[in-house]
């Protein structure tokens, strides 16, 4: 129970991390992106404006994409590790000095065959 108690609560933490990392990102580049778009518009011509704002949106869509991408990857790499420890946990796990199951381990086992954690 413990144990994935705290590798839910590693994933949750890591995962809410690396969305407001990315949300911070993309936030600071709109907002440059639209100074830039302002400077252009008060110094160039509308075919120049326009060719800055397709490049922006370009920038941004890029970057959304890469925030997704890096926010799956994390994922994908927090679920292996998790299956790993618990695979590794149930496999090696151990008992007491007969070789018998724990409490902790009875319960555990017990609580992934019934499907709740």
């Amino acid at each position: 129970m413990y144990i994935s108690a705290s590798i839910y609560r590693v994933v949750v933490e890591e995962e809410e991390v690396v969305v407001k990392v990315g949300l911070v990102v993309v936030i600071v580049v709109a907002a440059v992106l639209v100074a830039v778009v302002v400077l252009a518009a008060l110094v160039v011509d509308v075919v120049l404006l326009l060719v800055v704002v397709v490049v922006i949106v370009v920038i941004v869509v890029v970057v959304v994409v890469v925030v997704v991408v890096v926010v799956v990857v994390v994922v994908v790499v927090v679920v292996v590790v998790v299956v790993v420890v618990v695979v590794v946990v149930v496999e090696f796990g151990g008992g007491d000095s007969d070789g018998n199951l724990t409490y902790s381990q009875t319960v555990f086992s017990a609580s992934q065959h019934s499907g709740s954690l």
